[in-house]
């Protein structure tokens, strides 16, 4: 079971992390990997093929799907990263009537480069492992994460493997991919996000079955 898991997590770590060439989409459409994925983890005799020929012919709806989502600033943009979902930061409001009263401090979140980046930076240099240089980006990100916990996994590292699903990608994947689908306008990433969403929508090492997959337009 194990050797599934890691092949998913890096297959999810690649389509999340980095801008879809038309060589990747076709790789996609070619090997089936979705439907692979959802073969994987489902139970239903009959698995519906999720790729489609045509994304080939629309590869720049892919490209700008794949930007509206994660690169340009937009009300559709999700955010990649832990802290964002996760992290709260104090920020002082006080009466800007009277600046001697006392400030009130609240929680708030939606903001990068929290505890929780700082957290799984310390994870990965215990275990001496090395953020894809392709990616250059932060710990925490959702394709770092992912790539790390494939990581432990290939290692034989089950117990800390399980530790930082539990503590971490675990406890805001599911709302990133939530969010992807929410967000979406094309099938190649709503599928995408379904099929994260099943794969994280789990209690241990064993993923159970779900059934997944969305309408083509």
């Amino acid at each position: 079971m194990t050797k599934p898991l890691v092949e998913s997590s890096y297959f999810f770590s690649k389509i999340f992390s980095l801008p879809p060439s038309r060589a990747f989409v076709k790789e996609v459409i070619d090997q089936k990997i979705f439907t692979t994925h959802l073969a994987r983890f489902s139970k239903e005799s009959e698995i519906e093929i999720l790729e489609s020929s045509a994304w080939l012919e629309t590869i720049s709806d892919i490209e700008v799907d794949y930007a509206s989502l994660f690169s340009v600033p937009s009300s559709k943009k999700v955010a990649l990263y832990e802290s964002y979902y996760r992290d709260e930061i104090q920020i002082g409001f006080g009466d800007w009537k009277d600046f001697s009263k006392t400030s009130v401090q609240r929680g708030m979140k939606g903001f990068i480069v929290g505890p929780s980046s700082s957290q799984v930076k310390l994870l990965y240099q215990s275990e001496d492992f090395s953020i894809d240089q392709s990616m250059q980006d932060l710990p925490d990100h959702i394709g770092c994460e992912l790539e790390f916990w494939g990581y432990l996994l290939k290692n034989g590292k089950k117990e800390k493997a399980a530790t930082f699903f539990k503590e971490h990608l675990g406890v805001w994947g599911g709302f990133f991919a939530h969010k992807v689908f929410d967000n979406a306008h094309t099938d190649f990433y709503k599928n995408a996000a379904c099929l994260l969403k099943m794969f994280l929508k789990r209690d241990s090492l064993d993923l159970p079955s779900r059934k997944v997959g969305t309408k083509r337009n």
